[in-house]
């Protein structure tokens, strides 16, 4: 499937496939699959036959993520680069939930975004590997409430009856 744009005067073709591999749904998935093996971890129980390919699909976000924060920070690496921004747009949500709220200016929060989705990347790439990740508890337990909370706002976008609304104080 292609999706045409006007653009102009002449139209360019845009393969939507690679547009497509991170809609919400897909990264509902991940962001869930990631948080409940992130949480056998933490609660040193046994991993899921599959998880490796969660692993895979977490790494994949992550770099994704990292790579549309870089270049918007104008570090771009030379990486891949698929061409949407969802991934850090979900990531920055849910990155503003886990860490405190400063005053910051823009760039230097995706900065921090940024280094803080290459160290989960990091992690998850010891955690395939079956390094030892004693030393990286505490990015663990930071990458567990990123998942966590990416999963909640991507499953309230996946299904609007999952959404949690807000209660009136009276």
């Amino acid at each position: 499937m292609s999706v045409w744009w006007l653009f102009s005067g002449g139209s360019v073709m845009l393969d939507s496939s690679f547009i497509e591999r991170w809609n919400v749904i897909s990264a509902a998935t991940m962001a869930v699959g990631m948080g409940s093996l992130l949480s056998r971890l933490i609660n040193d129980k046994p991993m899921p036959f599959d998880y490796e390919e969660a692993l895979e699909q977490g790494m994949e976000f992550l770099l994704e993520a990292g790579d549309g924060g870089a270049i918007i920070c104008g570090q771009a690496k030379a990486r891949t680069f698929s061409g949407t921004l969802s991934p850090l747009d979900w990531s920055m949500n849910a990155y503003i939930v886990v860490a405190p709220k400063d005053e910051r200016e823009n760039v230097e929060l995706y900065k921090n975004v940024v280094e803080e989705l290459n160290n989960y990347q990091d992690l998850l790439l010891a955690i395939k590997n079956k390094s030892s990740i004693e030393e990286k508890q505490a990015v663990l337990g930071r990458a567990y409430k990123f998942f966590k909370s990416l999963s909640n706002d991507l499953l309230s976008q996946a299904d609007p009856v999952s959404k949690v609304c807000s209660e009136p104080v009276y």
